[in-house]
């Protein structure tokens, strides 16, 4: 997704991971998923990327999906 200077948000939330610690599992999956939405067909507004995550994202080890 591309922010732009004209477009205006309700809230913004950034997240960091701990500085100097390995993320290969994480970035394995964002890959992953990366590859899919590039493949998938036009999604229009951020639900229906949302919707579209939420249908190939299986979650493991009875963890939960958080998409917004």
């Amino acid at each position: 997704l591309e922010l732009n200077a004209g477009a205006r948000f309700k809230t913004v939330e950034m997240q960091f991971l701990q500085v100097g610690h390995a993320h290969a599992e994480l970035d394995q999956l964002f890959a992953g998923v990366a590859a899919q939405i590039s493949h998938a067909p036009r999604l229009e507004g951020i639900q229906e990327v949302a919707d579209f995550i939420k249908s190939i994202v299986v979650p493991q080890r009875g963890r939960k999906l958080h998409v917004e």
